[in-house]
């Protein structure tokens, strides 16, 4: 029961995290401050998770150890939006070469809505 709350806690913080990092990037301005911290919020929620999201994982990839590589692929995506996403708001991560820890932040985003997808649909 507590990998199923903790699934549903993730979703509805990711519900969150997508649309406000979609405003605060589309958009942009200072009106947007709301969406910003809205999304480091959710952010800090989804971290906040990662102890028991772990257990939950764990126990899956024990289960169906040949068939979770894109989940596998999920978490790499979620460690590249955690790093950037934190690196781009300390100041601490600028750019990688020539791509920007923001273009970084939401490249892999856009991965793992399509990784999260298939996500949902093969573990409803």
């Amino acid at each position: 029961m507590a990998g199923r709350r903790t699934n549903l806690a993730l979703l509805a913080l990711t519900l969150i995290a997508a649309p406000t990092g979609v405003v605060a990037f589309g958009v942009g301005g200072r009106w947007v401050r709301w969406a910003i911290v809205a999304h480091g919020a959710a952010a800090l929620g989804i971290l906040a998770l990662v102890p028991w999201k772990t257990v939950v994982a764990a126990r899956g990839i024990r289960r169906h150890r040949y068939r979770s590589a894109p989940s596998i692929l999920l978490a790499g995506a979620l460690a590249v939006v955690t790093i950037t996403g934190l690196g781009h708001a300390t100041g601490v991560v600028v750019s990688l070469g020539p791509v920007s820890a923001m273009q970084l932040h939401v490249g892999s985003a856009i991965a793992i809505v399509v990784l999260l997808g298939w996500h949902l649909i093969a573990r409803p």
